[in-house]
């Protein structure tokens, strides 16, 4: 019977996981097609602008 149980257990963490994943999904798409302005449309987006590049050119050997 504990075998079974451990069975039972098993099965409905996984279903809770599979809809809570479905959850989370929905509401993403949902804001991210229907959320207006700065919302919660670009929560994780962001724009890097590059003014100057100050990156080494050169590099020395170690010795």
């Amino acid at each position: 019977m504990n075998d079974m149980n451990m069975i039972v257990n098993g099965i409905a963490a996984l279903v809770g996981g599979f809809m809570v994943g479905v959850a989370v999904s929905s509401f993403r798409h949902h804001y991210h097609m229907f959320a207006d302005g700065q919302d919660r449309a670009n929560i994780d987006q962001y724009e890097v602008i590059v003014v100057e590049d100050k990156t080494k050119t050169t590099r020395r050997k170690k010795s």
